[in-house]
């Protein structure tokens, strides 16, 4: 898979970017600037472009403003000879050392006033790459060599940053690549661009296509999403849509106005206007200003919760566990706050309908909204708790890397003890967030399955519950590895031992995943065959 693709910096899509100028150059007998120009005003498609130029040249020129009919008339003025710049009208000795000319057309302007308008072009936006010479009545571009020439070094940075992002924006397929895509990290702040072979027999439009950034974001080529494997990316559009009904992100937690808030308070809504329907406008009035508050949602997805042994202490999740223990000592599921000595994770994952008896019209409406509700908010909890749980293990994860590992390292060197390789810990805690990120969207492919589906559901819901199983048990593994390891004693007579189970544990963990996503991925034949 790595083989597909690969990661590029700033300064790697600057050489690309140069060297697709030097060719164009080459291949039309054009300078460098005006190749440059070329390629921004066609996008950057090289095939476009060469064929408009060769079925009217003077037409592109035209379009491009790189006319031939803008050349200069007058000749070269000789240093130190007096001119009138074009847009003070004042004069000054021109200098051959800096030449305050539009190149293309030879329209002359004072550096001051020349710089000037070219430095507010940069700071409007990406529109100075097709910025024309300040003469009204003249059509000519102003191309790289005279923005270097005006500009402050701060000015050419950003022009060059304009540049690389029209270059990475504008091509999704490169000819002259061998039909090689590029494309932005979609993670905040990163400024890497993943370079994809769309003709590698790993890459699938159709399916989920995953990299990993060098920031170690891993997202979907296709969607632009996080990896969200085993789902495809239809699914999880539609899942940014349920999460969405004001349009905001998936990834924003804020009940008002999601569609959360939405079924909350729709069923009440209904209810109201079956009741207008019978007895008139005061009957809904009055009613809807009693709708119901997002309280229940915000008591679900809450950072915290009581002990459910105690009924006193709050407790805060933020471990990478769903394992709590109380200062009473009760231990639960943050979930489904059930005892965990006897926890079921198929039946805490799995959604069950409560038995209910005759109904007339009105309830009907309001439990069927009532359970369309419950039935979302059921797999979206567990959506956000493995998404928080993931977040924390990345955290965790970094500090195991930047001060843990060295730690460890001081303690071996402290005590003359024979050296130790830790990188097996990291990789145990990578897999860790690897399994939480398959089991978050594990649950978006639960909420999606048919629900007539029933042999497929409770295959399904058995292997989800034995990845969370095997999940929790890595992380123990890894967490009481770490904290032996601290320990100076199990350092020096453990280590051997306790490396092994951990490598062991987290070779486990990861294939049995990988069986997992291939499963679901496959759509659960197994369940197929035998219903």
């Amino acid at each position: 898979m790595k083989g597909s693709y690969r990661v590029l910096n700033k300064d790697d899509i600057h050489k690309n970017l140069e060297d697709h100028v030097t060719r164009l150059s080459s291949v039309l007998s054009v300078p460098r600037p005006a190749a440059a120009i070329l390629l921004h005003n066609y996008t950057w498609q090289v095939d476009k472009l060469l064929r408009a130029w060769f079925d009217d040249e003077d037409g592109v020129r035209e379009y491009v403003g790189l006319s031939k009919n803008n050349r200069p008339t007058k000749g070269f003025p000789r240093s130190g000879e007096v001119l009138v710049c074009g847009i003070c009208f004042r004069t000054y000795n021109f200098d051959i050392r800096f030449e305050s000319t539009v190149g293309f057309c030879g329209h002359r302007f004072c550096t001051s006033c020349l710089g000037a308008y070219v430095s507010r072009a940069i700071d409007d936006g990406p529109a100075c790459l097709f910025l024309r010479c300040p003469d009204r009545y003249c059509g000519a571009v102003i191309g790289q060599d005279m923005v270097d020439l005006v500009v402050s070094d701060e000015g050419k940075m950003k022009y060059k940053e304009f540049s690389i992002r029209s270059y990475v924006e504008n091509n999704k397929e490169i000819k002259w690549e061998n039909n090689r895509g590029i494309k932005w990290c979609p993670a905040l702040g990163c400024e890497y661009v993943v370079e994809c072979d769309l003709k590698s027999e790993s890459y699938d439009v159709s399916e989920r296509f995953d990299v990993t950034c060098d920031c170690s974001f891993s997202f979907c080529w296709n969607c632009l999403e996080e990896s969200h494997h085993p789902v495809k990316c239809e699914t999880v559009a539609n899942w940014v849509l349920e999460n969405s009904y004001d349009g905001r992100n998936h990834q924003d937690f804020d009940l008002r106005g999601s569609r959360l808030y939405f079924w909350e308070n729709f069923h009440s809504f209904t209810l109201k206007f079956l009741q207008f329907w019978k007895v008139g406008w005061g009957s809904l009035w009055s009613g809807l200003s009693s709708a119901p508050s997002s309280e229940s949602g915000n008591t679900i997805l809450a950072v915290s919760k009581l002990c459910p042994g105690c009924r006193e202490q709050k407790i805060e999740n933020d471990k990478v566990t769903m394992h709590m223990t109380c200062q009473c000592k009760h231990e639960f599921c943050w979930i489904c706050l059930g005892p965990y000595k006897d926890h079921d994770y198929a039946a805490c994952n799995s959604y069950r309908e409560n038995v209910e008896g005759e109904v007339d019209v009105e309830e009907r409406v309001t439990k069927s909204a009532k359970r369309s509700y419950r039935r979302y908010f059921h797999y979206y909890e567990r959506w956000v708790a493995n998404h928080k749980s993931r977040e924390n293990a990345l955290a965790y994860l970094n500090v195991i890397k930047t001060e843990k590992l060295e730690q460890l390292r001081e303690l071996v060197e402290e005590h003359g003890l024979k050296a130790r390789k830790f990188g097996f810990l990291a990789e145990a805690w990578e897999q860790i967030v690897e399994c939480r990120r398959v089991l978050k969207w594990s649950y978006v492919y639960g909420y999606f399955m048919p629900e007539e589906a029933s042999s497929k559901t409770k295959l399904f819901e058995y292997l989800q519950g034995e990845a969370e199983v095997a999940l929790e048990r890595l992380h123990d593994c890894a967490k009481n590895t770490l904290e032996k390891y601290l320990n100076l004693d199990g350092l020096a007579h453990e280590f051997d031992a306790t490396r092994t189970e951990l490598v062991n544990r987290t070779r486990a963990t990861r294939i049995f995943f990988a069986n997992f996503v291939n499963g679901v991925s496959n759509g659960l034949e197994e369940a197929e065959s035998d219903s």
